[in-house]
């Protein structure tokens, strides 16, 4: 289920901003840029 969800996580992001929001290594790479995007997006529907 957990390579699933990053799947799909993943291809929102390659939609959405052209690289992948998570990265899967010794844990997982949050891509700074796409997360700062995200709250932006958040913090304007407050």
């Amino acid at each position: 289920m957990v390579a699933g969800a990053l799947e799909t996580i993943n291809e929102w992001a390659f939609g959405a901003h052209d690289e992948a929001l998570l990265d899967e290594y010794e844990g997982y790479d949050v891509s700074p840029d796409i997360a700062d995007a995200l709250a932006d997006a958040f913090e304007k529907e407050n």
